[in-house]
């Protein structure tokens, strides 16, 4: 069976069983960018983090926009729809990713993911097609001026699984729009 290489969450507006909370307006989609997406090159050297770039139709110009927001650090003016976007670590083709807490609030967008790490959990793989997550909150405000942070957190399962490592915190990002 294939992998797909797109898996979008729609998330609520309010907190659900899972002990996720969300702040109003605030919805994530989960993207997962391959090896293949992007030609190979660059994708081992994909950073972790967070910035704004105008709303992308594929997963490869969200990653090549996403790419060249952090190479120049300017945040996208006058574009028709802007995202946040958040890259995480590379994983391996049995991880999973949940988006834990999404929240927009007084100009703070924060972001906490959970995945799972097969090599962390001393797994080993015959064959694998590692990813990159990429996690796209389009922006539904005009303007403004927004902290952005997201904090990435290996557990050994999503159900509530225990961490595998200390969690990844992005240093916290302020761009005005």
């Amino acid at each position: 069976m294939k992998r797909l290489n797109r898996v979008a969450l729609a998330i609520a507006f309010a907190a659900v069983a899972n002990r996720s909370s969300y702040g109003a307006g605030c919805q994530a989609i989960i993207h997962q960018l391959t090896y293949n997406d992007v030609g190979g090159g660059w994708f081992g050297t994909l950073p972790l983090g967070i910035t704004v770039v105008p709303s992308q139709a594929s997963v490869k110009d969200l990653a090549l926009a996403y790419k060249a927001a952090l190479d120049h650090g300017v945040a996208p003016r006058g574009a028709a729809a802007r995202s946040i976007v958040a890259g995480g670590p590379e994983l391996d083709s049995p991880d999973q990713v949940e988006v834990r807490e999404c929240r927009m609030e007084n100009g703070r967008v924060t972001l906490r993911l959970i995945h799972t790490s097969h090599r962390l959990s001393g797994g080993s793989l015959r064959r694998n097609v590692p990813y990159r997550p990429l996690v796209e909150v389009r922006l539904t405000t005009e303007s403004g001026r927004f902290q952005l942070e997201v904090q990435w957190q290996a557990v050994d399962s999503l159900a509530g699984g225990k961490p595998l490592a200390a969690p990844v915190t992005v240093r916290p990002v302020s761009i005005t729009l």
